[in-house]
């Protein structure tokens, strides 16, 4: 079929300039998070060192031990402090959404309703006739309905991750008074965790990233599936979802499987909801009009993927099922 959009495996979902440029927001966030609370929390802190050979000492198994006189209600405030450091910078208010990452989100599920409008236009006289260009659709009620859940999708992942940039934060700053540890032990630990991106120890850099990937993915994948989903139900259109998978060498077996195969929305989503397959997930997905058999009339780009997927499995030492 001329001008049916080929398949994009090196970037199905078309988000890796913006992945790349959230995670960078991620960071920097994450940095001044980090420095904020090293020069209003652990700067603060004023512990006594005791002698090396004290009880306590031999106990913890600490070459130095430091005490931290501090009541109920200087915890309380040190524990407050990091909580309202946290939430201020990575749940800021963005400039039309709750939540700045929301802003990436809604990009990315208009560039998914885009991709979806444009492939649907050249496949079907009738859908190109009602919706013949993305403002056409970006201005439907049905588009403002669906973006809302995304971004809702999005603003409740975000609480989520500051509620345990919380947690590990005062979970540091506990371990550091409990055990007796200095300062800098305090600020190495919390720069292990909010900054660096090496090493052996949790990172939020990492939680950062998949967060970034995730969540871009599945805003453009839900706008590919939802304007798919509204052409059949208000035009008529009978479509299947056609799988594009990225065929990297870190491609999960049954996401590369899937490369040139036709779904519908249910199977996908149905996917989708179990065990994480949408996490770190690269694929995405092509709204392809059947006929009534449930074929697609691009019979030659199925096949070209067709050979791809072959060749990825090949290449993976993976064995293809006998037909």
């Amino acid at each position: 079929m001329a001008g049916f959009p080929a398949p994009n495996i090196l970037d199905p979902t078309q988000q890796k300039g913006r992945e790349k440029r959230a995670y960078a927001d991620f960071r920097r966030r994450l940095r001044a998070i980090n420095a904020e609370i090293q020069d209003k929390v652990v700067a603060q802190l004023q512990p006594r060192e005791i002698a090396v050979n004290g009880l306590r000492a031999y106990l913890l198994n600490a070459e130095k031990v430091y005490i931290y006189e501090l009541d109920y209600p200087q915890l309380r405030r040190i524990d407050e402090t990091i909580a309202e450091i946290i939430q201020r910078i990575m749940m800021q208010r963005g400039e039309q959404y709750d939540n700045w990452f929301q802003a990436y989100t809604a990009e990315a599920y208009q560039q998914g309703a885009a991709y979806a409008q444009s492939s649907l236009a050249v496949q079907s006289a009738v859908y190109s006739s009602a919706y013949s260009n993305i403002e056409s659709v970006l201005f439907t009620p049905e588009y403002q309905r669906r973006i809302a859940v995304v971004t809702s999708r999005t603003f409740n992942s975000m609480e989520k991750f500051s509620g345990d940039l919380i947690t590990t934060t005062r979970q540091i700053l506990g371990d550091t008074i409990a055990q007796g540890k200095s300062p800098r032990w305090a600020a190495q630990q919390l720069k292990g965790y909010l900054v660096d991106t090496e090493g052996d120890q949790k990172k939020a850099a990492s939680r950062a990233a998949t967060i970034a990937r995730t969540e871009l993915g599945v805003s453009y994948r839900s706008a590919v599936m939802d304007e798919s989903q509204r052409a059949s139900e208000s035009l008529g259109l009978v479509t299947k979802l056609l799988w594009v998978s990225a065929l990297m060498a870190t491609t999960r077996k049954t996401h590369g499987e899937k490369h040139g195969r036709l779904f519908t929305r249910a199977e996908v989503t149905d996917f989708y909801s179990k065990r994480g397959e949408s996490v770190n997930c690269r694929c995405s997905q092509v709204p392809t009009v059947v006929d009534e058999n449930g074929e697609a009339f691009v019979k030659k780009v199925i096949s070209k993927m067709e050979a791809q997927e072959s060749r990825w499995m090949q290449s993976q030492g993976i064995k293809e099922k006998a037909a």
